[in-house]
């Protein structure tokens, strides 16, 4: 009875080690199998916090805390956040062509999992807690774009009101904006170019003599470039129409909206990454 006054639950340090084992083998195996073992072990985690709780085992209890998959995996998004460019989940058929688009809210891009979801997608939301959490306390993440985020109809409505632009100076990457001038690198005028399999930019005539690019842009709040290239060729399979978002202080592509027509050489549910974006 001494004894059992002096330590009233011996076993605490094995249950403890069984339980936090247990849980590593429940998500193993539902990363293996897809079995969402890892959502029905949550209970049984539930359980033996409040037994080691009742008990006043307080170190089995922090170790427990602090080395399941779950408390692992909100650490993993802490650290993503301090690396600059951590993503967060978005479940759904990437065929939209603004799938890639950052989240306006945490400015992250998204890990898209398809439509069925991803083995152990708990533990990859406990991963999205840790970056979002991070985020609310400490701002956007350092390799992000921060500045203003205008959405697609704002995009549109801003970007109309403005006069064609001079193409043959957007080949050099100069853009007129009132009475500003935005100079952007000529080979990103190219490459978004070649990205969308638009004629070339200097020679943009077509058959009938009228310009087959239309190019307008707008400035939204002095750092957002707003850049439409249209493409008014006589095949309806080369017509095109889409707006891109510029970050004017390091001259960087981060969100794509398409007015009109299908990108062939982009398609997101082949090539989720446009080949000309923000970060490498």
């Amino acid at each position: 009875m001494e004894a059992a006054k002096g330590d009233p639950w011996p076993g605490r340090w094995k249950f403890s080690i069984k339980v936090l084992v247990a849980s590593w083998i429940f998500i193993a195996v539902d990363i293996a199998e897809g079995s969402l073992l890892g959502v029905l072990f949550l209970p049984i985690l539930g359980y033996a916090v409040i037994r080691l709780l009742f008990f006043r085992a307080w170190l089995p209890l922090i170790l427990l805390v602090i080395a399941n998959p779950f408390s692992v995996s909100f650490g993993h998004g802490l650290v993503g956040y301090a690396s600059g460019h951590p993503t967060i989940g978005s479940s759904g058929y990437r065929a939209r062509f603004e799938t890639y688009n950052p989240d306006p809210v945490t400015r992250c891009y998204a890990r898209r999992v398809g439509c069925t979801g991803l083995p152990a997608l708990e533990i990859f939301i406990a991963y999205d807690i840790g970056v979002r959490s991070a985020i609310s306390a400490f701002g956007v993440p350092s390799c992000y774009y921060d500045g203003p985020y205008p959405s697609k109809s704002v995009s549109l409505a801003n970007v109309s009101t403005w006069p064609d632009l001079d193409v043959s100076a957007l080949s050099a990457g100069q853009i007129r904006i009132d009475e500003q001038s935005i100079q952007l690198p000529p080979d990103l005028i190219e490459a978004f170019r070649a990205m969308f399999e638009m004629p070339s930019v200097a020679n943009s005539k077509g058959p009938d003599g009228n310009p087959e690019i239309r190019a307008r842009a707008a400035l939204y709040e002095d750092r957002c470039v707003i850049l439409r290239l249209e493409n008014n060729s006589v095949d309806s399979k080369k017509a095109l129409d889409v707006m891109i978002l510029i970050d004017r202080t390091n001259q960087r592509p981060f969100a794509y909206y398409l007015v009109k027509g299908v990108p062939r050489s982009w398609r997101p549910l082949v090539n989720y990454y446009p080949p000309v974006r923000y970060t490498p």
